[in-house]
C-alpha cells in the first residue's frame, strides 16, 4: 500500500467529495505535499473506477502541462480503510471530508466536514 508522506496536509476524502483536495492544495504552503487518500462505502465497486478516472486524468495532463507546473499531490485509494483508520476517521462513506496535517511525522491539526483540507493546511507549523 501506498503511504501518506511523513509531513504535509492529508485529506480522506469519500468520492463525492474528491474534488476537495482542491481546497488544500491551493491553502498549502509552497512546496508542501498534499495527499488525496480517496475512500468509499462501496470500495470493491467504485474504487477500480476512481483509479480508472485517475489514470485517465494523468493521460491528460502529461499532454497538456509540463511536470514542473503539477501541484505536490499524491493520491491513495485505501480500499482497506487502514489510512482513513489512523487518522482517526471511525467509519468512511462516499460523503467523507477529514483532513490532517502532519509535521515531523505527528498529526498537529486535525478538521472534518466542509473546508476541512482548507483548515489543516492553514494551519502554521
Amino acid at each position: 500500500m501506498t503511504r501518506p508522506a511523513a509531513e504535509g496536509v492529508v485529506t480522506i476524502l469519500g468520492l463525492h467529495r474528491a474534488s476537495a483536495v482542491e481546497e488544500a492544495v491551493r491553502a498549502a504552503p509552497p512546496g508542501s505535499v498534499v495527499t488525496a487518500v480517496l475512500v468509499t462505502g462501496d470500495p470493491k465497486g467504485l474504487l477500480p473506477l476512481a483509479r480508472l478516472a485517475l489514470v485517465d486524468l494523468r493521460t491528460c495532463l502529461r499532454r497538456a502541462v509540463p511536470p514542473d507546473a503539477w501541484p505536490r499531490v499524491r493520491v491513495v485509494c485505501d480500499e482497506s480503510g487502514e489510512v482513513a483508520a489512523a487518522a482517526g476517521v471511525p467509519a468512511v462513506s462516499d460523503a467523507t471530508e477529514t483532513a490532517i496535517r502532519v509535521v515531523g511525522g505527528r498529526i498537529v491539526a486535525r478538521a472534518d466536514g466542509h473546508g476541512a483540507g482548507h483548515a489543516a493546511a492553514t494551519v502554521s507549523d
